[in-house]
This record gives C-alpha cells, sequence and structure tokens, in this order.
C-alpha cells in the first residue's frame, strides 16, 4: 500500500506484487499469520467491464490463497487455524428487495462483481466447515467518503460529489438524486475489520456472510447534508450528467439493511450523513496540520520536491514544496496520497547525530 511507512516496525512486512501469483500469497503467508484479511479485489466497475480480469483476481486467486491455508493447516495436523476476515459486499444482494433486506435475505446478485464476492463467501464457508480455517465474510456498505482519487467502482461518485467539492473542484453525478444507498465511513470500515477479530468466531451461529451496519440515504439526502455542513457554493459544483451504464449497474444494488446480528455482535456505523461529511473534514484538517508540521521539516533543511497532482485545479498540474514555507500550495488529495510516503523519505534524508 501506498501509505506503508519505510520506517516500520520490525514486525512488519511490506509485500508487493499480485496476489495471482503463488509466490506472493506463499511469502505473505510464511510467517503463519493468526489473523488474515482479505482486501484484494477487482471493484464493482471494472469487475463488470472486464469478466476475465474480474473472475481471476477475485475467484481463481482467493482459491489459491484458501489453498495453501489448507495445505498448511494440514502440514501441521490441524494446529495452523487462522482466522480470515474476508471483506466481501453488499454487491451479493439482487433486485428486487424488500424495503428493509433482513439478516436472512438470500443472495442473487445482479454483477459479475456481486456474484465474485458471494462466491468466495461460499468458499470461505465451505473451507471453515472443513476445519481448514475460521472465516468471517463483513460485507461493507459503500465507504464514504473516500479520501484519495476516484477508483473504477460503479460506486465512486458517492464519495466524489462529497469530496471533490469539499476541496473545491468540480464532481460528476451520473444518477438520479432519487437513487437510495447504504453508506459508512472509512473510520467504520476500520472498526468493522478490527472489532471482526475480536469475536469467537467458533459461537458465531450464522454462515460466514454478516451485513455490516450503515446508513440508507439518498443522493439527493447526500447533497442535503453537504449545503448543510459546506453551504450553497461548494453544492454548486456538482454537476449532474447522466452515465448509462453506472444506471445500470446502481438498479440492481440494495438500499436498505437490518443489520441485527452485526449491531448485536458490537458493531455500528454512523446515524446520519452529516456525520460522515464531518468526520471526512476532520480527517481532511488533520492531513493539513500534518503538512504544516512537514513544511517546517523542510523549510529547516532547505528540501525542495516537485510533485504531480491529477486533481489539481492548476494548469500547471503541479504542486511545488519548496523553501520558504509561505510558498506552499497544498490540496487534500495529494496530501492524502503521498504524506506517508513523504514523511518516511523525509526521516531517511535527515542528517544522523
Amino acid at each position: 500500500d501506498i501509505g506503508f511507512p519505510n520506517k516500520n516496525q520490525s514486525n512488519a512486512r511490506k509485500i508487493i506484487g499480485s496476489v495471482g501469483d503463488p509466490e506472493i500469497i506463499e511469502n505473505s503467508l510464511k510467517d503463519l499469520p493468526e489473523v488474515i484479511y482479505y482486501l484484494a479485489s477487482v471493484v464493482s466497475g471494472e469487475a463488470e467491464a472486464d469478466f476475465s480480469k474480474g473472475w481471476d483476481v477475485n475467484i481463481h486467486a482467493f482459491w489459491a490463497f484458501l489453498s495453501l491455508v489448507k495445505k498448511l493447516n494440514e502440514k501441521s495436523q490441524g494446529q495452523y487455524k487462522p482466522k480470515i476476515i474476508f471483506t466481501s459486499s453488499i454487491a451479493v444482494f439482487g433486485s428486487p428487495f424488500p424495503n428493509q433486506i433482513p439478516d436472512d435475505f438470500i443472495a442473487a446478485p445482479r454483477t459479475s462483481y456481486g456474484a465474485q464476492k458471494a462466491s468466495c463467501e461460499l468458499m470461505l464457508n465451505d473451507f471453515s466447515r472443513k476445519g481448514f480455517c475460521e472465516g468471517l465474510a463483513i460485507r461493507l456498505p459503500t465507504i464514504c467518503v473516500r479520501p484519495g482519487k476516484p477508483n473504477l467502482a460503479a460506486s465512486s461518485f458517492f464519495s466524489g460529489i462529497i469530496r471533490e467539492p469539499l476541496s473545491g473542484i468540480k464532481a460528476q453525478l451520473p444518477v438520479s438524486t432519487a437513487v437510495r444507498h447504504w453508506h459508512a465511513s472509512p473510520r467504520s470500515a476500520v472498526r468493522f475489520l478490527r472489532h471482526a477479530e475480536t469475536l469467537n468466531f467458533s459461537q458465531l451461529t450464522f454462515n460466514s456472510g454478516l451485513n455490516m451496519p450503515g446508513l440508507s440515504c439518498t443522493v439527493e439526502e447526500q447533497i442535503e447534508a453537504l449545503r448543510s455542513v459546506a453551504g450553497n457554493e461548494v453544492v454548486k459544483l456538482i454537476e449532474f450528467k447522466p452515465d448509462e451504464k453506472i444506471i445500470e449497474i446502481v438498479k440492481g444494488w440494495p438500499q436498505n439493511f437490518k443489520a441485527q446480528k452485526a449491531q448485536e455482535l458490537g458493531f455500528y456505523a454512523e446515524t446520519s450523513f452529516e456525520e460522515i461529511i464531518q468526520k471526512s473534514k476532520t480527517h481532511r484538517k488533520s492531513s493539513i496540520v500534518m503538512a504544516s508540521f512537514l513544511l517546517k521539516i523542510i523549510d529547516q533543511f532547505g528540501a525542495r520536491i516537485r510533485l504531480n497532482a491529477e486533481s489539481c485545479e492548476n494548469p500547471s498540474q503541479n504542486f511545488t514544496f519548496c523553501s520558504p514555507a509561505k510558498n506552499f500550495i497544498c490540496g487534500e488529495k495529494i496530501i492524502s496520497e503521498i504524506l506517508l510516503r513523504l514523511w518516511g523519505n523525509l526521516l531517511d534524508s535527515l542528517p544522523r547525530s
């Protein structure tokens, strides 16, 4: 991950490669980790556009990973039995939906991505049933507001119509404001993962898929929340530009959940979209504070670093970190994406006493 610090702790290893490469997976499991978070995925829009890639990465790679876990379990005579927390998705469900989807609603996806996630859940459930691992698939809501650049997920616009306007950048809305969806913040997503690890999987009475809590709201309600937090001028940066491909994908997405089992197990999420936006703004402010600290270091040692930022409005498409600090130009996106890498590079470059 681009946020992995250069000066890491002694018990952390950074491995770069494809989950489709058996050597990478073997290297990742050689220390027999007790808890494994499996996050790798070709996201929804890309999985729909590139059928073969979606199935190769989302299914075949996951099968190879579970097969290796099985091999290690058998080699240890059943002693090695890791907890595997798999990030599934509410895309495993397909329409028609009830007003509020219960925990026992059948998974019948209407997209390739949803079919791949549902297949992974079934695999994980069977490997767990056979005793090779302890598995839990947490079905994440759409995570909003995501930091950084838009990705190829069809749901990317849910974050884009909030994140870009807050940064003074225009954003395109490809669907109707009447579209309703299920959301949680990035902080909630991290909390879901951390809380999942604390559960006693042997006491869970359901199959491996668990619907995570979230907030059901329409795009119009998102926009009104943005207006209440940031004002009319920010909302004016949202432009309606229909995209038939995304409209068609979104038609088959769920809108609301009970998530009763997850809540009983201690999972929770935001209760208003204003709260989600406020958390996003807090993240941005924290990034700017850290940037100011970095500037002092840069200014002290006369460092000059030029970095490219695709999302900035500056026609030169460059941000410049320079001395003196008053010439510093900063955008939230570039900070969120290069902050940890820059920090690591700065530590490496500082003179040692």
